[in-house]
């Protein structure tokens, strides 16, 4: 018999470590615990701005939301009229910004369109600040493009609602464009 095997290791070792272990558990009053103070309630954290984008030099009121996460341009992959869309918003000298919208069909659409509205962050919501419509009878695309003048300090956007039209049936989509703050 080997007195140096694994047997002997676990004679040594591990029938003390468990004597004590159950030893420690059975015998009563030696716990560590001690008596504390009656815990206090945590308030909810409280969250000042909304989350989305950061507070910006110039800005007039707090960051709006980020834009929910549409998947429009995926949906449209398996339209058989209304192919694409795209809505964007750019600064354009020192009071007006330049807004675009375009909608593009497939060959087979008899009428597309796209209505573009522009809107402007109050602080609590987007308030429509303007709205022009543009109506192709062909196929192809419907675009609109234009300046409009507006007042600095504000996060603005686009929102395009776009459709296309063929055989009795209608698509439509709606996109957001990005976020824009016109500061000084």
């Amino acid at each position: 018999m080997n007195r140096y095997g694994p047997r002997s290791f676990f004679q040594f070792f591990a029938r003390p470590a468990a004597l004590l272990i159950v030893a420690s558990l059975v015998v009563p009053g030696t716990g560590q615990a001690t008596e504390t103070e009656e815990a206090q309630e945590l308030s909810p954290p409280q969250i000042q701005l909304p989350i989305g984008l950061p507070q910006m030099p110039g800005a007039l009121t707090p960051p709006p939301p980020l834009s929910p996460a549409l998947d429009a341009l995926q949906e449209m992959t398996n339209n058989k009229y209304l192919k694409n869309g795209t809505s964007s918003i750019r600064a354009e000298g020192r009071s007006s910004l330049r807004l675009s919208a375009a909608t593009v069909c497939s060959s087979a659409a008899s009428r597309s369109g796209v209505a573009l509205s522009l809107q402007r962050w109050d602080g609590s919501a987007w308030v429509l600040e303007n709205t022009a419509t543009a109506i192709s009878e062909s196929s192809g695309s419907s675009m609109l493009n234009f300046s409009k003048q507006v007042q600095k300090g504000y996060y603005y956007r686009v929102r395009s609602d776009h459709w296309a039209s063929g055989g009795g049936l209608r698509e439509t989509s709606t996109l957001f464009s990005n976020t824009l703050l016109f500061a000084n």
